[in-house]
């Protein structure tokens, strides 16, 4: 599978580089995917900015801020003209207790996609993107409760080989397009395997059979709300952005809250996860009200509901990211 080189995007200097890019074979994808799992190639996929071996580590920066931009950019365009579709994007309702409340949390059924493909992104991006939405990023608890309620449970699509140094059909391609595009499939068809109660489904675990239907637990890892987002500084130069997901069929993590990543690393696994504005809270009294995600995050109060045992937030983003745009 070719990706086009965005060159109209990119301008002269880097659409350059993304031919040079185009010079040399690179390797074929790699999982249990089947051509149904994959999209068609629209021009919106192909115009994503694409690596190459050749490139050195200041060009494969450079694409890799192109690829965010596109995507921020393409954010940016469906939100101004209300162009979102449930293939982009759906969304259906966790719930969280906390000693006599109970929390009903709106969250995304599913990684953000664009053109059949779930989208990754660095850190930066991904709050860029939760702050033109207007939602906020997930925390390692609401992953957990979407893991535990969803309807369409799946084995993590994990790609040492991509990624991991030591493996030994390591190639190095974790960031690049095609591989967040291969990823994309395999979740894919592991989903629709699921929906099956195909082999890769966790026995008795899919649509329809005890979980929040369409709501899938393993479409990546994602980058987190989270109190340790504060251990590293608020310096964007040395800050890091916490991940977390990929759970085994035991309960177990594959990804525990994570600080290894800086704010613009990208790799196949980094999808886009987001909770909503507002989440719904019930006392055991009965009383109903509305508390915004922004109270819950940051209240010592609220926190239990969406922070687990973590404690609140001193802001609800990332300190070292300034909030973007104004929604």
């Amino acid at each position: 599978m070719k990706l086009g080189s965005g060159l109209l995007l990119l301008g002269a200097p880097l659409a350059l580089l993304v031919l040079l890019g185009k010079k040399k074979d690179e390797p074929g994808p790699i999982g249990p995917t089947t051509p149904a799992s994959y999209p068609a190639m629209t021009p919106f996929l192909q115009s994503l900015p694409e690596l190459h071996p050749s490139m050195s580590p200041v060009e494969r920066a450079v694409v890799l801020r192109a690829r965010n931009n596109v995507l921020l950019a393409e954010v940016e365009r469906k939100q101004a003209a209300g162009g979102w579709t449930s293939e982009d994007m759906r969304w259906v309702d966790i719930y969280t207790s906390h000693g006599p409340y109970a929390a009903k949390i709106q969250v995304m059924a599913d990684a953000l996609q664009f053109d059949g493909v779930r989208v990754t992104t660095d850190f930066l991006t991904a709050q860029k993107i939760a702050d033109v939405l207007g939602f906020y990023l997930p925390t390692p608890h609401v992953l957990n409760a979407i893991n535990a309620q969803s309807g369409i449970k799946v084995a993590p699509a994990t790609h040492p080989e991509w990624i991991d140094a030591s493996h030994p059909k390591y190639d190095g391609t974790a960031s690049y397009t095609k591989r967040m595009i291969d990823h994309s499939a395999d979740v894919e068809a592991r989903v629709n395997a699921a929906l099956q109660g195909g082999p890769d489904s966790y026995p008795g675990q899919w649509k329809g059979q005890g979980g929040v239907e369409g709501l899938v637990n393993n479409a990546g890892k994602h980058w987190v709300n989270t109190p340790r987002n504060w251990e590293k500084g608020d310096d964007p130069a040395t800050a890091r952005g916490a991940n977390h997901g990929w759970y085994r069929p035991d309960g177990g993590l594959w990804q525990n809250v994570g600080l290894a990543h800086t704010l613009d690393h990208v790799d196949y696994s980094q999808t886009f996860r987001a909770m909503g504005p507002v989440i719904e809270v019930t006392s055991s009294t009965g009383e109903v009200f509305s508390l915004p995600t922004d109270e819950a995050l940051t209240s010592a109060e609220w926190s239990p509901l969406v922070l687990g045992a973590e404690g609140p937030m001193p802001l609800s983003r990332h300190p070292a990211i300034q909030p973007y745009g104004m929604v």
